[in-house]
């Protein structure tokens, strides 16, 4: 599972925005249909890591066990990344 973080804070899991409440009902339901899920981060170099901090403290507490965050060398666009 792939979720994106603007350089404002803007939370998008297949390309459209999400609050904080509704990823981790989108996180829980994506781990009961795949138990053992990863969920990789993609923020922007902009992203405040107190907004990075809480997806990975929602995603944890919806039950991922793996999260990993992804940079990138250019800046493409947060809307880029799909799941």
């Amino acid at each position: 599972m792939r979720v994106s973080i603007s350089a404002g804070g803007a939370i998008y899991h297949r390309g459209e925005p999400v609050a904080l409440n509704q990823l981790k009902g989108r996180i829980r339901t994506h781990v009961s249909d795949s138990p053992g899920a990863a969920l990789i981060i993609i923020p922007d170099a902009r992203t405040r890591a107190d907004r990075l901090v809480a997806v990975m403290d929602t995603a944890k507490l919806a039950g991922i066990e793996s999260i990993a965050i992804a940079t990138r060398a250019k800046d493409m666009g947060v809307n880029n990344y799909r799941d």
